[in-house]
């Protein structure tokens, strides 16, 4: 048998330890609610357990071996106070084992009524049981309106075309009110989209515009929703969560076709550029220039 009383115990890694001693598992299981009183996973800080004293002169070889200790003692909520038991279970010799427990790796796990426990592991078990149990109260206390003046009030209705009964909670019927209507600007509206889902519309307003003005200098943005509108209209509606991203996506296109901010001079330009190009390839080999 491994005597281990007296020892100091080794962090987990998961933070400094609570000035508390290790709580058996009968108490943790009476802590949690539940299906199961077992968490499946803890926390590991990688900074405090590498600056661990105790892990520090450990070698490679025993710092995986800790690390399957703590993780078959969080499993199994400890470990049996056998070295032949132990040595099986990291899959080494039990002479071997031997060696390795009477360093720092011995020091990181304290027995108590016949099993071996790494204290800050059971504080790290403790404090999750308590967590769940306090998120369980909180549920029970939201959900169930008995004696409970913050519980949510339910009220019984019948459905217009049946009779079956549902229930309506007052807070949802709020928030379908809330996301129903438009949401309101001090910006004046510039346009008016039609969209789909609950908001049947999404207005652009003058701030939007002038936002997206110091984004694309080289567009002209009012131009740019205007057709965006009327693409909308002729195909179909964006739901108004989604009409900014919509634009910022049409000006992105926008900009990469190369639309100028005046369409109008471009093509006047662009057809300026055409003639003379023509004139100077109908009198190439000539002594003759283009008037």
């Amino acid at each position: 048998m491994v005597d281990l009383k007296g020892s100091e115990h080794g962090p987990v890694g998961a933070g400094p330890a609570p000035d508390q001693t290790a709580t058996p598992l009968e108490e943790v299981d009476a802590l949690a609610t539940g299906k199961s009183s077992k968490s499946p996973a803890f926390q590991i800080y990688p900074k405090d357990f590498l600056s661990s004293s105790k892990v520090r002169k450990m070698s490679l070889t025993e710092i995986g071996a800790y690390i399957v200790l703590l993780l078959t003692s969080w499993l199994d909520g400890s470990l049996p106070n056998d070295p032949s038991e132990i040595a099986r279970t990291l899959g080494i010799k039990e002479a071997q084992f031997k060696r390795m427990w009477t360093g720092p790796l011995g020091q990181c796990f304290a027995e108590k009524n016949g099993r071996l426990f790494n204290e800050r592991l059971e504080c790290e078990r403790k404090s999750q049981a308590e967590f769940r149990k306090k998120q369980k109260d909180k549920a029970d206390a939201r959900w169930h309106p008995s004696g409970n003046a913050a519980a949510l009030p339910r009220t019984n209705k019948r459905h217009a075309s049946g009779n079956a009964l549902h229930l309506q909670s007052a807070s949802a019927s709020a928030k379908e009110e809330e996301i129903s209507a438009e949401p309101q600007s001090d910006s004046p509206p510039v346009l008016t989209f039609p969209t789909v889902g609950k908001r049947k519309t999404w207005v652009l307003t003058e701030t939007d515009v002038a936002h997206w003005r110091e984004l694309y200098p080289a567009l002209d943005i009012a131009a740019e929703c205007r057709r965006a509108l009327a693409w909308v209209e002729a195909n179909s509606p964006k739901t108004a969560k989604g009409m900014p991203a919509f634009l910022v996506r049409w000006f992105n296109q926008a900009t990469d076709r190369g639309v100028a901010k005046f369409p109008a001079a471009k093509q006047q330009q662009t057809s300026e550029e055409r003639l003379w190009e023509h004139n100077r390839r109908k009198y190439a080999g000539t002594n003759g220039t283009p008037a």
